[in-house]
C-alpha cells in the first residue's frame, strides 16, 4: 500500500497529528481544550468531505460507545455529588465522550490509513530522539553536548522539583531537532536524558511509541525491519521501566499466545531462551532503570505510600469511592515532599470505587470481544498493562482511540498455520 495523499487523506493525516497533540503531549498539557476544539473542527470537515452519515453506526460500535458514555455519566454524577473540582470533572468527561465519538466516526472512514499515519508520525518522533541521542553521545554523554532549543517549564506550567535547583535534567527541555525531555536516568556512570518526542513524561510516551511499533504487525509498510528498529529505539530512549515490561507482555502475546497455533522457528527459540531472559534481567537489575532499583529508591518508596494511601481511602468508601479527582490538589499541596500521582488501578480505585472500576472495564470488555481476538490482543496489551500497574490512563486520549479501533477487521490469517498476516495490498 502506497502512502498516497489527497484532500481526503490529508484531512485524516491532519486529524491524527492533532489528536496526538492532545494530552498527554506538551501541547495538550497546557492547551488541551484548544487542541480539542481544532480536532472537532477537522472531524466535522472530514465527515462532510467523505459524506459520512452520522446515523449509521454498527451495532457492536454502538454498544462499545454506549459503555463508554455510561462510564462518563457515572464519572460526572459521582464527581459532582462528592465535591470533586467541577471544572476538572466536566472537562475530563467532555473530552472522554468527545474523543470516543470522534474516533468512532473518523476510524470508520479509513482506519488503515489512520493507523498508518499514526505509525509514520512516530517514526518522525523516533528519528528525532535518535538524532538527539547521537549528538549527546558525540558530545561525550554530557549535558553541554546537547543542542538545547529552550526550556519549557513555564509552557508546561511546572516548577523544578525541590532539591534539584540547578540540576540540568530536572527541567523540561526541548532538544534539537524537536525532542522534549524531562528528567534523566543514570546508566554506566553517565546521566542520560529521557527523550519523549512531544509527550510530557515517559510513563505515557512509551505507550504511543510501542503502540506504533506493534501496529506494524497489522499494517503493511515498506522497509518493515528498518521501521520497527527505528520505532523500537525511539521507544527505548524514553527509558520507561513500565514500558519495557509492557513491551515484553505485548511481545509474548504476539508470539506465544496459547490460543494460537505456534509455528516455532530459530528466531522464536532464540527469543525465548536468550533474548527474553536478557530483557527480564535488564528490566529487573539495571541501575536506576530496573524494577528492583526503583522499588528501593525514593520514587519506589513514594509509589508504595501512594498505593497505601489509596487503599486506606478506598476502605472508607469502597462502593462509590471519594469522587473523580478527589485528593489530587490536597496531596499536591502537601509540604512533606511525599506527593506522587495516583498510579495504576490501585492508585485511583479510591476515587472511582468498585462501581466505577467495573464501569471502566466495560469498554475494555466490549473492545476485546467485538474489535479484537487472540491474534490482535498484543496491540492493546501495552496500554492495559500500563493502566493496571503504572499510569491512571483513563483520562488520556490514547485509551479511547485504541478501544474504538477495530483491529480484527484489518487482518487476514493463513488458515494452515494460523499466523497473522498483513492486510492485503
Amino acid at each position: 500500500m502506497k502512502f498516497e495523499i489527497g484532500l481526503k487523506k490529508s484531512l485524516l493525516f491532519l486529524w491524527v497529528l492533532v489528536f496526538i497533540c492532545l494530552r498527554p503531549s506538551i501541547f495538550g498539557e497546557r492547551y488541551n481544550l484548544y487542541v480539542f476544539v481544532l480536532l472537532t473542527g477537522i472531524s466535522f470537515f472530514a465527515l462532510f468531505v467523505y459524506r459520512k452519515s452520522l446515523f449509521r453506526i454498527e451495532k457492536k460500535s454502538f454498544e462499545l460507545l454506549a459503555s463508554i458514555l455510561l462510564l462518563v455519566t457515572y464519572l460526572f454524577l459521582q464527581g459532582m455529588l462528592t465535591g470533586s473540582p467541577p471544572q476538572v470533572v466536566f472537562n475530563s468527561c467532555f473530552l472522554i465522550a468527545g474523543i470516543s465519538v470522534m474516533s468512532l466516526y473518523i476510524l470508520s472512514l479509513d482506519k488503515i490509513f489512520i493507523l498508518k499515519s499514526f505509525i509514520y508520525i512516530h517514526i518522525a518522533f523516533s528519528l528525532s530522539s535518535i538524532i538527539t541521542f547521537l549528538i549527546f553521545a558525540i558530545g561525550g554523554f554530557k549535558s553541554n553536548g546537547l543542542i538545547t532549543l529552550g526550556t519549557v517549564n513555564d509552557f508546561m506550567n511546572t516548577t523544578v522539583p525541590r532539591g534539584f535547583e540547578g540540576e540540568f535534567y530536572a527541567y523540561h527541555h526541548l532538544f534539537f531537532p524537536f525532542s522534549h525531555s524531562w528528567a534523566g536516568i543514570a546508566m554506566g556512570g553517565f546521566y542520560i536524558p529521557r527523550l519523549l518526542g512531544i509527550y510530557r513524561e515517559a510513563g505515557m510516551a512509551q505507550i504511543f511509541f510501542f503502540t506504533a511499533y506493534f501496529l506494524t504487525y497489522l499494517i503493511e509498510l515498506n522497509r518493515i525491519k528498518l521501521v520497527r528498529n527505528v520505532l523500537l529505539i525511539g521507544a527505548l530512549l524514553t527509558f520507561s521501566t513500565a514500558g519495557a515490561l509492557s513491551f515484553l507482555g505485548g511481545y509474548l502475546a504476539l508470539n506465544f499466545s496459547p490460543s494460537q497455533k505456534i509455528k516455532l522457528n530459530v528466531m522464536k527459540l532464540v527469543s525465548f531462551f536468550v533474548a527474553i531472559p536478557i530483557i527480564v534481567t535488564a528490566v529487573l537489575f539495571t541501575p536506576d532503570f530496573g524494577v528492583l532499583a526503583k522499588a528501593n529508591s525514593v520514587s519506589g518508596n513514594e509509589r508504595m505510600r501512594s498505593y497505601q494511601r489509596s487503599l486506606d481511602a478506598f476502605s472508607e468508601r469502597p462502593i462509590f469511592g471519594h469522587g473523580f479527582f478527589t485528593g489530587f490538589e490536597k496531596d499536591r499541596d502537601a509540604n512533606d515532599g511525599s506527593f506522587v500521582d495516583t498510579l495504576g488501578v490501585i492508585g485511583f480505585i479510591y476515587q472511582l470505587g468498585i462501581v466505577g472500576v467495573i464501569l471502566y472495564f466495560f469498554p475494555w470488555f466490549f473492545s476485546l470481544i467485538y474489535f479484537n481476538n487472540s491474534k490482535t490482543y498484543f496491540v492493546l496489551m501495552l496500554c492495559l498493562l500500563t493502566l493496571l500497574f503504572s499510569q491512571p490512563s483513563y483520562i488520556d486520549m490514547i485509551v479511547w482511540f485504541l478501544l474504538m479501533s477495530d483491529f480484527r477487521s484489518i487482518i487476514r490469517t493463513d488458515n494452515l498455520t494460523g499466523q497473522v498476516l498483513h492486510i492485503p495490498k
